[in-house]
């Protein structure tokens, strides 16, 4: 898509509205994760929207529909699995002083 478009199958007042999960990078290069909270659900136009205007992310990738469980654990610390996921992402850094 061109500049700030949302996809055409990303439709204001959606009534497809699901638990939602989706990574971006924003302009500074962080990654970024949305999820839905309790119970919550929202379109994919809605979405999208969120990524692009309130976390500044030009692209993001939509993870699962209906699913949204996510585990986030500190690098130094193990994980403790209490359900079965899908995916794992691994989020490193490089310095290029190195």
């Amino acid at each position: 898509m061109k500049g700030d478009a949302l996809h055409p199958k990303c439709r204001r007042g959606s009534k497809n509205r699901r638990f939602r999960n989706g990574v971006g990078v924003d302009s500074k290069g962080h990654v970024v994760f949305a999820i839905c909270q309790d119970r919550e659900v929202i379109n994919l136009h809605d979405f999208a929207t969120l990524f692009r205007d309130a976390l500044d992310c030009q692209n993001a990738l939509f993870l699962d529909g209906d699913v949204c469980r996510m585990l986030v654990s500190p690098p130094d610390k193990p994980m403790a699995m209490t359900t079965d996921l899908g995916a794992m992402f691994v989020v490193t850094t490089t310095d290029p002083r190195e």
